[in-house]
């Protein structure tokens, strides 16, 4: 038991802080805080300068020290924080306040992320695969209720009216997917853009494809298919010049490879 010297209470001596040379305060702790508020108040701005001056010059060893002591907090209330974290995300007025946040940092550094990825390219690669990876389910439902919303439709639309000589590659690389054959383009359409084609097939496998004007192709009979064939490489030799069986024999020997499977 101790006398307070301020308040001249009789205390407990857990009621006063410790003194290496006598053992303890002689004040107690309530009256040590009340003196220490009205110094901090009378000199705050003497106070807050020595602060900085401080932090200025032990910077690194500060920030490293702060860096631990919040690393063990976090490991030892991990759970608690996680789930005071989860509610707060889901709040509304955070997810608004996140959304402006985000909005004004982006305007002020408009080139961050580009920059970022310029220089951190294998690394944004190799992030992007694990969440892909991670994510296949969300990715795919996102992509179907994108593809069914007005701008996706739209955009598709565009897409379709855009590339004509792609939309017919994709169509023939489909059909030939449900007839088994392969799929090897030989060479990228010579024609005019304003020329309508279709990608006729040479053989069934490794199914060697050559582009044909539409006006050609449509008009050549689809059944039988050898009649098809016979017809089809009539026109090829006169368009291209080629020989056709000289041709397929060469890509067959080269075992060429489907690029689009």
């Amino acid at each position: 038991m101790k006398q307070c010297s301020r308040c001249k209470k009789i205390l407990t001596d857990e009621d006063f802080n410790k003194l290496k040379s006598t053992g303890l305060q002689s004040y107690c702790k309530e009256c040590q805080k009340e003196q220490y508020k009205k110094y901090y108040y009378k000199n705050r701005e003497k106070l807050k300068e020595k602060r900085r001056k401080y932090h200025r010059e032990h910077q690194v060893e500060e920030n490293k020290k702060a860096r631990i002591r919040a690393n063990k907090y976090y490991q030892e209330n991990k759970e608690e924080i996680l789930e005071k974290m989860k509610i707060y995300k889901k709040c509304p007025e955070t997810k608004e306040k996140t959304k402006e946040y985000k909005k004004r940092w982006r305007l002020k550094n408009p080139d961050y992320h580009k920059n970022y990825r310029k220089n951190n390219i294998e690394l944004c690669k190799e992030l992007e695969k694990r969440w892909r990876t991670r994510n296949k389910e969300h990715i795919r439902k996102r992509m179907k209720a994108y593809r069914q919303s007005e701008r996706g439709k739209l955009i598709k639309k565009q897409w379709y009216e855009n590339n004509p000589d792609k939309v017919k590659l994709m169509l023939s690389h489909k059909w030939a997917k449900r007839r088994e054959m392969g799929f090897i383009p030989l060479m990228v359409n010579p024609f005019p853009k304003e020329l309508k084609v279709t990608y006729h097939h040479l053989n069934d496998k490794p199914g060697l494809l050559i582009p044909l004007p539409t006006v050609i192709h449509s008009n050549i009979p689809s059944y039988p298919v050898k009649l098809h064939r016979k017809l089809a490489d009539g026109w090829i030799k006169k368009l291209y010049c080629i020989d056709i069986d000289a041709l397929i024999k060469h890509c067959q020997s080269r075992q060429v490879d489907n690029t689009f499977k």
